[in-house]
């Protein structure tokens, strides 16, 4: 079952008064209505994530056009990696690239938040969402919007921040295992034309 059938209240989440506040969308989405009843404009307001999750676990490769672009077999079964709780965004929120990073690939995410402990779920029970193929770096002032039909749009800008001034970890760096990862199907393409290129005879 979907959803989006039978009754439904949407919430979202606001900083309001300096806390994070639950409000719903007038009918028109021109306001938002706090619990108390007091009204906030929604071009004003300042969204938050809607949860505060204590891990995010994440699929590689879960969207298969994803996969297909970039010519890896089929999975049997999925792997994963993990990001921080501080990756979360919010609606009109800045995507921030650090100044010593190249890179810096779109790809919009939907959750759902259930709100009682499962056991024994199946797959069609599940929602999934990834990357899917043709996702590219993003420049500076780019806007990225993910839109689903009937729920809403989320938008985030992509803006600068300076590099971390410690040289700690892992460094930002530039491969061609890097290149493959943020131009996908383009890396690809280069690659046959130079390969075609020294090989015109078809000749492997």
């Amino acid at each position: 079952m979907s959803v989006l059938v039978g009754p439904r209240r949407e919430l979202r989440r606001i900083v309001f008064g300096g806390y994070p506040q639950w409000v719903t969308p007038s009918d028109d989405g021109s306001e938002l209505i706090l619990p108390g009843g007091r009204r906030v404009e929604e071009a004003t307001a300042v969204y938050l994530p809607p949860c505060d999750p204590t891990k995010i676990i994440c699929i590689h490769l879960n969207y298969d056009s994803r996969r297909v672009e970039f010519r890896a077999p089929a999975l049997s079964e999925p792997t994963y990696f993990q990001k921080p709780p501080t990756a979360m965004n919010s609606h009109r929120g800045m995507l921030y690239r650090p100044a010593d990073c190249q890179f810096i690939n779109y790809e919009g995410e939907i959750a759902a938040i259930v709100g009682r402990p499962m056991t024994d779920v199946a797959l069609d029970d599940v929602i999934l969402t990834g990357t899917p193929a043709n996702s590219r770096p993003m420049q500076l002032g780019d806007v990225v919007e993910v839109e689903v039909t009937g729920v809403g749009r989320l938008s985030n800008t992509v803006a600068e921040k300076p590099a971390p001034s410690s040289k700690v970890g892992h460094q930002p760096h530039d491969t061609d295992a890097i290149r493959r990862v943020a131009l996908g199907g383009d890396w690809w393409a280069a690659r046959d034309a130079e390969h075609n290129a020294a090989n015109p005879g078809g000749v492997k």
